[in-house]
């Protein structure tokens, strides 16, 4: 399904996105050269928006919006076992707040019914973040950019220029960083559960990638070092191949990034962080980064385009690790 979202252009245009969104397309599909089909129509009974993250590794949650517009909306909570299918939990709350200002986050009154939650909110233009919290257990944060955002080709804010190109930086500099990362379509088809990938990374500077990939029933580990990339499916064999170099601290084509401003402040990844928000012509999408306010460090990130909704957190930074080609690469 993932090769029907667009995302295909995104490894043409911009290879350094193995470490922001792309890593499947540039290790799986590969450098296509023709556009893909066309996704099939929405058809009208389903949601505007379909999410789904992994809660922990028995255990997803989906999270349908309708209609995915500015104003009244409907929110409706699911928890899925590995199989897709829901399942029962004691009780579920959801938390809601917008990503550009301070107010605090509100509780939405979410109703249980045979196999979910369902809640009603008015939802203003702009990012929003919704974290859905089992009873007694884990949580998933969804982020949402409803109706247009601030425009593309707004004049950037200095401020928030400036801690852009501090966090461009300051990930240069970077000798190794590891990142989880979940990708979800945000489309209701071809099921009601929508897509999902989950990529688990780790670099070393200057070339050297590590990364475990997973989707729904079907996985695949990479390496890559220098020129030289060995890929595999789960316990399949080792299939290694000449490849074009990749940096993976390389964030400096977002210096390009336009309308550029300024969030709110939040703990992430246990800092203080500012979120700054910026559009990124060349993939056609929104970002959001949380960089750290004592360290300039990236440290989360969002990202919104059609088809492809991602949220990657970066850990370990500077952390020693070693990392080399597998036996016979």
């Amino acid at each position: 399904m993932l090769k029907n979202t667009g995302l295909w252009r995104w490894a043409l245009l911009v290879p350094w996105l193995i470490v922001a969104g792309g890593a499947v397309i540039l290790l799986r599909l590969g450098q296509p050269t023709a556009p893909p089909t066309p996704a099939p129509a929405r058809p009208s009974s389903l949601p505007e928006q379909v999410l789904r993250y992994r809660l922990d590794p028995d255990r997803f949650i989906r999270l349908e919006i309708s209609p995915g517009t500015p104003g009244q909306n409907t929110i409706r909570a699911t928890v899925l076992d590995r199989n897709l299918q829901p399942v029962a939990v004691g009780g579920l709350t959801l938390g809601l707040w917008r990503l550009d200002r301070d107010d605090p986050p509100a509780e939405l009154r979410a109703v249980p019914d045979q196999s979910g939650f369902e809640a009603r909110s008015d939802l203003e233009p702009g990012w929003w973040a919704l974290e859905a919290s089992l009873a007694g257990g884990p949580a998933a944060t969804f982020y949402l950019l409803i109706g247009p955002a601030a425009p593309a080709d707004a004049a950037p804010d200095p401020k928030a220029a400036e801690l852009l190109n501090r966090a461009i930086e300051a990930f240069g500099r970077l000798t190794a960083v590891r990142w989880e990362e979940q990708l979800t379509s945000g489309l209701p088809y071809p099921t009601r559960a929508g897509g999902w990938v989950l990529t688990r990374g780790e670099a070393q500077a200057p070339d050297r990638l590590h990364l475990t990939i997973s989707t729904d029933g079907s996985g695949r580990e990479a390496y890559q070092v220098g020129g030289r990339r060995c890929d595999r499916e789960p316990d399949g064999p080792w299939q290694c191949a000449d490849a074009p170099p990749v940096n993976p601290f390389d964030r400096t084509p977002f210096r390009g990034a336009t309308g550029v401003r300024l969030g709110r402040e939040e703990m992430a990844v246990g800092e203080p962080a500012r979120i700054v928000f910026f559009y990124f012509p060349p993939a056609e999408a929104w970002y959001a980064w949380w960089v750290g306010e004592q360290s300039g460090l990236l440290l989360r990130e969002a990202m919104i385009a059609p088809g492809h909704i991602m949220v990657a957190q970066y850990l370990d930074h500077n952390a020693p690790v070693s990392i080399g080609l597998p036996a016979g690469g």
